[in-house]
């Protein structure tokens, strides 16, 4: 159950448990064809605990698999704050500045309650079964692990980090993740990235507003932006640019993305 919760699902039901459990201990996974022509494929090495049966167990399920599920609140799971950043800077394209091709991401622990290889204990940065107090969670017998690290002051941290990397680049500025510029951040402008360690170069497809959202959606929420988000994003993006420009409207737009319940 742990490692379906580490791939994506924090409260898998009983039978995809079991079907799982099943894999893990014959150390073979079988999907059938989707022609009858067609013959089976079978996953693993036929001893106890095979991975290469249990993951595939995993991932091809229907439960992870079924786009229906994406409807209902309880499935899936919560992103954890720091694999939140890292899919910014994959998907926005961050790009290092010379000689900062390594990545520093300063007292991480301290501001989003987690960093790479640093859990203070060995049972990583939360519960497997931690649930977020009363209400309906609670109430209906859910867990939601990653919420553990969702106290209000991590998320403001984590939040104004990443609007500070879309304005800035990496650096510490505005409370951003990077290191301290050595002359200071007192004359920072917005979109001015000269004294960053890195920043984020993605530029979209097209300068139709709609279409731009549409990839900002699959980019940073795997497609699953509201349409009334889309809209009220896509309204803020042209004022915006009207007033400020593309590169401006663009840096708006990645910040409201990065605030909606999609995102995380």
């Amino acid at each position: 159950m742990r490692i379906i919760q580490r791939l994506g699902l924090s409260n898998p039901s009983a039978g995809f448990v079991r079907s799982v459990a099943a894999s893990f201990r014959s150390g073979f996974y079988n999907v059938a064809p989707t022609n009858a022509s067609d013959d089976s494929i079978t996953f693993g090495s036929g001893q106890y605990g095979s991975l290469a049966a249990m993951l595939p167990a995993i991932l091809m399920h229907p439960e992870m698999r079924a786009i229906v599920l994406d409807a209902d609140p309880s499935t899936g799971s919560f992103d954890e704050p720091l694999l939140s950043i890292i899919r910014v800077l994959r998907s926005m394209e961050y790009t290092p500045s010379s000689g900062n091709e390594i990545v520093k991401l300063m007292q991480m622990e301290g501001r989003i309650g987690q960093m790479a290889h640093e859990p203070l204990t060995v049972f990583s940065f939360f519960l497997p079964h931690y649930h977020p107090g009363t209400g309906p969670l609670t109430s209906a017998s859910l867990v939601s692990p990653e919420s553990q690290l969702l106290a209000m002051s991590q998320i403001v941290s984590a939040l104004n980090g990443l609007f500070s990397l879309t304005k800035y680049g990496l650096l510490s500025c505005g409370h951003g993740f990077g290191e301290k510029p050595s002359n200071g951040c007192s004359s920072m402008v917005e979109g001015d990235t000269s004294k960053a360690q890195g920043r984020l170069t993605y530029q979209p497809t097209s300068n139709d507003p709609s279409i731009i959202l549409d990839e900002l959606s699959t980019l940073l929420t795997a497609g699953r932006l509201s349409e009334s988000n889309k809209k009220r994003i896509v309204s803020a993006y042209v004022a915006r640019e009207k007033e400020e420009g593309k590169d401006a409207a663009l840096r708006l737009a990645q910040q409201l993305v990065i605030t909606s319940p999609e995102f995380r």
